[in-house]
């Protein structure tokens, strides 16, 4: 495997997905990055996921915004599933855009994730 052009660094992100070996649907998935960080979205039929991480693997502490329409499932309402890894270890707290509800989590050391 190589990359499309040659650069200093390469970074390689491979999303698995387990299926059925007698319909094997797989999910789109789609590159994203977002400044210090790369990922992916993954357009599922009640949600959509967003993953990231840190391009240098490091813990960082950097607010992180993330602009990504959520799917809409066949009810009509509207999901979305985020992870983001490399984070510092600490609370942290996620809002939406213009939304007042504030979801506090704790990131543990040995997980880096929230």
């Amino acid at each position: 495997m190589s990359p499309k052009r040659a650069a200093a660094e390469d970074l390689f992100f491979t999303v698995l997905q387990t299926t059925d070996r007698h319909a094997p649907a797989r999910l789109p998935v789609r590159r994203i990055a977002t400044g210090e960080r790369v990922g992916c979205v993954i357009a599922g039929e009640d949600a959509t996921w967003v993953v990231l991480l840190r391009k240098d693997s490091q813990r960082s502490a950097v607010t992180v915004t993330l602009i990504e329409p959520p799917a809409r499932a066949g009810d009509g309402t509207i999901r979305g599933r985020v992870l983001v890894t490399d984070l510092t270890a600490g609370r942290w707290e996620a809002r939406r855009s213009g939304a007042s509800e504030i979801v506090a989590f704790d990131v543990t050391p040995e997980s880096g994730a929230g």
